[in-house]
């Protein structure tokens, strides 16, 4: 692989796109694992700085990142949903929250797991 973010961006847009299905998804957790996890040829801090960049690019803002643990945690800004009212008194409010989990594998390989929450709340 050759150009490992931009592996990595195709990754999370997937993730992105695969969140956004109204229906609910019927998967074990094997296969949702599946899903959610791809291999790099990459080491862990070339794939974990590519993971942060990422989310930048799509303007996540970072919650925390541990390079040791290879865990980051990120949020997408809170729009509000115009046109939507909750009892004609408040408004809809809509944010995504994305974690990333990053091992190293034997080879000089490193494994990314993506997972991402969308979430309303009305204020």
């Amino acid at each position: 692989m050759k150009n490992p973010l931009l592996i990595l961006r195709l990754l999370l847009l997937a993730g992105i796109l695969a969140g956004c299905a109204s229906a609910p998804l019927e998967k074990t957790s094997l296969e949702l694992q599946a899903i959610q996890a791809r291999e790099f040829e990459s080491s862990k801090n070339i794939a974990f700085a590519g993971v942060v960049s990422v989310f930048q690019d799509l303007g996540y803002v970072i919650v925390s990142a541990e390079i040791n643990t290879g865990f980051i945690t990120a949020k997408s800004p809170t729009v509000r949903i115009k046109g939507a009212r909750v009892l004609f008194i408040g408004i809809v409010m809509e944010e995504t929250r994305a974690t990333s989990f990053i091992e190293e594998l034997p080879g000089g390989k490193a494994r990314v797991r993506l997972n991402f929450v969308g979430s309303k709340r009305s204020a």
